[in-house]
């Protein structure tokens, strides 16, 4: 009503939008399919095709000035904002412009991207890490305290509520038993499967590997590196489980739960890596991977302890029943936490980087 005077021109609009933007995805696809064959036709179409469900579930991402299929086979897609229809428009034109020229001039080219490879040592402990039983083990870890969460979920109102649920951790100053259990299973689990690499790169060294590395510090680098992405990829499956009960709880509409969704993701990637890089330390001065992997075990029991500094521990400090700014002002502020986070980090990585290549790797 607010564009169209009778319902035969938002008709007539309606059903233009749809023959145009389909013959233009028809086109787009059969360029995508020339030029970069099957998988890249796969892989293209797919992330657009994410792309315009997150438009439509996420309102932050409806901000941003990207154009997906929905926008050329829904009209109204363009009318809610003054810019929309212009954003769509001069996309339109772009890709209308490089298809014209690549058909034109580059018909027998194709599409080929650089393809980051990572070879040497990383490689191989990357390999190591990336072990189906591995992965499969903290797949396991995150589903069962997903579903857990989940199921005791259907009393949330909103999706900072569940994020608050689903990273809350145990807090400090008491003792509660099955937050207790869910921070040794969740903080443990990937730990214990770093300590395990860290004996297996430790033990399994050799001369050969240590002429073929050129350096004790790159073979330090190695496992590093390795680590970083396993921790990584950890943290990416909570992210994932995050998602699934923003969109499952129907949540999908505020913003605040996206910000304390990736605040609390970022966290908890500091807090592993910081122990992961603590327990090195304490390896590289022990020589004993027990001692190294209980030390930052201890780290995270001392929540219990009721005196005020345990809420300064960086153990653990990822849950967010520990940020103040989530329990009335009681606890440890959030830019303070992931300050202090990077700053264990930068202090252990340091001194591993200067001293610890000598004492890991004999």
């Amino acid at each position: 009503r607010q564009y169209f005077s009778t319902p035969v021109q938002a008709f007539a609009a309606f059903s233009a939008c749809q023959f145009f933007g389909g013959w233009m995805i028809i086109g787009f696809c059969m360029w995508i399919g020339h030029f970069g064959g099957r998988k890249w036709s796969v892989r293209v179409i797919l992330a657009l095709y994410i792309l315009s469900v997150l438009w439509m579930k996420i309102p932050a991402v409806r901000s941003l000035p990207l154009t997906g299929f929905n926008h050329l086979l829904i009209l109204h897609h363009n009318l809610g904002t003054h810019h929309r229809f212009a954003v769509t428009g001069i996309t339109l034109l772009l890709f209308t412009i490089i298809i014209t020229v690549t058909v034109r001039f580059r018909w027998r080219g194709r599409i080929s991207l650089p393809r980051p490879r990572i070879s040497g040592i990383t490689a191989c402990y990357l390999r190591e890490l990336a072990a189906r039983q591995k992965l499969l083990a903290l797949c396991a870890v995150v589903l069962v305290i997903t579903l857990y969460k989940a199921g005791a979920g259907f009393r949330l109102q909103s999706g900072q509520e569940w994020v608050y649920s689903l990273f809350a951790g145990h807090g400090t100053g008491c003792f509660r038993v099955f937050p207790f259990l869910e921070m040794l299973i969740v903080n443990g689990a990937p730990l214990y499967l770093l300590a395990a690499f860290l004996e297996w790169t430790a033990s399994g060294q050799s001369y050969f590997i240590s002429v073929r590395a050129e350096s004790r510090r790159k073979l330090l680098s190695g496992i590093l590196w390795a680590g970083t992405g396993f921790l990584a990829a950890y943290a990416l499956l909570w992210f994932a489980a995050g998602l699934f009960g923003i969109f499952f709880f129907g949540y999908a509409d505020g913003i605040t739960a996206w910000k304390m969704l990736l605040y609390a993701v970022i966290m908890k990637f500091l807090d592993t890596m910081g122990q992961y890089l603590a327990m090195m330390c304490v390896y590289a001065v022990s020589r004993q991977v027990t001692i190294g992997f209980l030390v930052p075990a201890v780290g995270n029991l001392l929540c219990v302890v009721p005196r005020q500094w345990v809420s300064y521990l960086p153990f653990g400090l990822s849950g967010l029943t520990r940020i103040a700014e989530l329990n009335s002002g009681a606890g440890f502020p959030a830019a303070a936490a992931l300050g202090t986070e990077a700053v264990v980090i930068m202090l252990t990585l340091g001194w591993l980087l200067t001293f610890g290549s000598k004492k890991i790797l004999v």
